[in-house]
């Protein structure tokens, strides 16, 4: 049975369904863009409010991802990097 406190020093791998729901769970505003870009006016509005959520779903899985990896502590923007990426590329599917 696991501990219920693990130990930090240990290195425990992200289990796929749980990388799945972090990242599925936070693409959830990309939902709300996909729905806004069809009543909101194409151009600056509509890549403002995309960048927004963007940051948003970025910065919200990758302080998922840092509490579910202790070990990777100092490494934020390692693990915000594909994040970022990730939900940009959404972006740019829902825009255009």
């Amino acid at each position: 049975p696991k501990a219920p406190f693990p130990n930090p020093q240990t290195f425990e791998p992200l289990e796929p369904f749980r990388c799945g729901s972090i990242l599925g769970y936070c693409m959830l505003p990309m939902c709300l863009l996909a729905a806004l870009v069809l009543f909101l006016p194409g151009g600056l509005v509509t890549g403002a409010v995309a960048a927004a959520l963007v940051l948003w779903c970025a910065s919200k899985a990758t302080g998922q991802f840092m509490r579910c990896l202790p070990h990777a502590e100092g490494k934020r923007m390692v693990v915000a990097y594909p994040c970022f990426t990730l939900y940009t590329l959404y972006a740019l599917l829902s825009v255009y």
